[in-house]
């Protein structure tokens, strides 16, 4: 009866350990499936386009993001798609918490965010339908306060 018990236990913790634990866990885990697309846009590189932003509270945020990485789903097989989508609504099990959520009869988004009340330390956007799917993921120093405008500004366009 322990036996089974343990054996049990162990099982659980193992798909535990095995699902995505964080937005970094699910970027690396789907990354190089076949037919989707990882884009990683440094540090460096976001300095360069926060330099040509004629605005200047945009050009203060954009310098705050250490990493802009994208993955295109558009292409895989839609059991991989799924499979991500999934994925990606347990981040909200482990510390991510739902800022937007829209569903439609065929498509979904979600932005997650990670950190406090100051700063946000990872923004997570997930978006897809049942021909398309991406995912985006910033890591940085951002200030709550442009996370809000930028997602009112985008609920008006």
């Amino acid at each position: 009866m322990k036996k089974n018990l343990l054996l049990t236990l162990a099982f659980l913790l193992t798909c535990q350990v095995m699902s995505a634990q964080t937005a970094n866990d699910l970027y690396n885990e789907f990354k190089n499936e076949e037919n989707i697309t990882s884009v990683k846009v440094p540090h460096w590189l976001m300095s360069i386009a926060a330099s040509n932003d004629k605005d200047v509270k945009s050009k203060e945020e954009l310098k705050q993001i250490k990493s802009l990485r994208v993955l295109d789903l558009d292409e895989c097989s839609d059991r991989t798609r799924k499979r991500f989508l999934n994925e990606a609504k347990k981040l909200l099990d482990n510390g991510y918490e739902e800022l937007v959520k829209a569903n439609s009869e065929d498509s979904q988004a979600l932005i997650l965010v990670k950190g406090d009340e100051e700063i946000i330390n990872e923004v997570v956007i997930i978006g897809g339908d049942n021909e398309s799917c991406s995912g985006v993921f910033i890591t940085g120093n951002i200030r709550p306060e442009y996370i809000e405008e930028i997602t009112k500004d985008a609920q008006k366009h």
